[in-house]
This record gives structure tokens, sequence and C-alpha cells, in this order.
């Protein structure tokens, strides 16, 4: 019986699932993967999110476009739907406000 790491880098994540590393970064900035974060860059993945980028990967190579994959993780989450819908939203939102603060609009 292996042990399990608690935190697993990027390039770990990479070579253990199969997916570049520049698609890891696009599906977290897409929300669809949430890393920890270290000195507010460094990306560290839980087992949880190896597992979900495993799923992510299976479902992309299913054919299914992001959005698709975002739907089907919804549905077998434990919160309801209009709840994701709201985090998505909220998420979005938060993107749109870090965008307008790096452009100095406020």
């Amino acid at each position: 019986m292996g042990l399990t790491k608690l935190y697993y880098s990027i390039g770990e994540v990479s070579h253990l699932t199969g997916v570049p590393e520049t698609t890891l970064r696009y599906w977290d900035k897409k929300g669809l993967l949430h890393p920890s974060r270290r000195d507010g860059k460094r990306r560290f993945y839980t087992q949880k999110d190896l597992e979900k980028a495993r799923k992510i990967k299976e479902l992309t190579d299913e054919g299914l476009t992001l959005e698709g994959v975002a739907r089907r993780l919804a549905r077998t989450s434990n919160l309801p739907p209009e709840i994701t819908q709201e985090i998505r939203e909220i998420l979005a939102l938060v993107r749109k406000l870090m965008g307008k603060k790096r452009e100095g609009l406020f």
C-alpha cells in the first residue's frame, strides 16, 4: 500500500495525468480546476484535484467541450445546480474584476 502525497506540483499532475501543464493552467483559468496557491503563484494540487483532472481529460477525450465537461461535473456534484451556476457566475465576475484591476480601472 503506497502513501498518497498531500500536494502535487503542476509538473507531477501533468506527468500523472498525461495533460500538458499549459492545459492544466487553462482549465484553472476556466474554473474547472481549483488548485491551492502558494506565494500567490505556484499551484499545488490535492489528490481530489488530481482525480478531477483525470476525469476532465477522460471527458474531453470522449469529445466533450469544456462547457460540456462543466455541466457534467456539475451534475455529479453534491451541490444543487442553481448553486453551482451561482458559483460559476461569481467566479466569472471575480475574473472580470481582476482584469479591470490589472488594467488600472480601479
